[in-house]
């Protein structure tokens, strides 16, 4: 996506899917999703403004590497799950940076990642009803 406004909902499972590398360099997208606002294997933000919302609000599937990635823009991530304290704003299977823009996140977990988490730059506001951290 480079430019352009987009609204999608879905009530059933995801309301923006991509089975690949989904990148956003410009434009509007407000995604609401059943289960996922948007989903892809990689997800890349590069600027533009992104509201995303559903149990996970912004999901990367592929398990390797910086699998979901904001380097600028605004992003508002917010997981709504079934119960409260549930959710997850960004979730990751592999790894997720955040190196430029202006993300918030909210959720049960407001940032998830099986990787590794990078916070470079930018300014984040993460707010989540549930802590887990584990050492390796």
């Amino acid at each position: 996506m480079n430019q352009g406004v987009f609204e999608i909902k879905s009530d059933s499972r995801s309301a923006i899917v991509v089975i690949g590398a989904l990148t956003i360099n410009g434009g509007v997208v407000k995604a609401t999703g059943g289960v996922n606002g948007i989903e892809g294997s990689s997800v890349k933000i590069n600027d533009g403004v992104v509201k995303a919302f559903g149990k996970q609000a912004i999901y990367a599937y592929y398990a390797y590497g910086n699998s979901l990635v904001v380097n600028g823009g605004t992003v508002e991530a917010h997981g709504t799950g079934e119960r409260p304290g549930s959710g997850e704003g960004l979730s990751s299977n592999g790894n997720v940076d955040i190196n430029g823009g202006t993300v918030t996140a909210t959720g049960g977990y407001a940032i998830n990642a099986y990787g590794d988490v990078t916070i470079a730059g930018g300014k984040v506001n993460a707010t989540s009803s549930i802590y887990y951290s584990e050492e390796n």
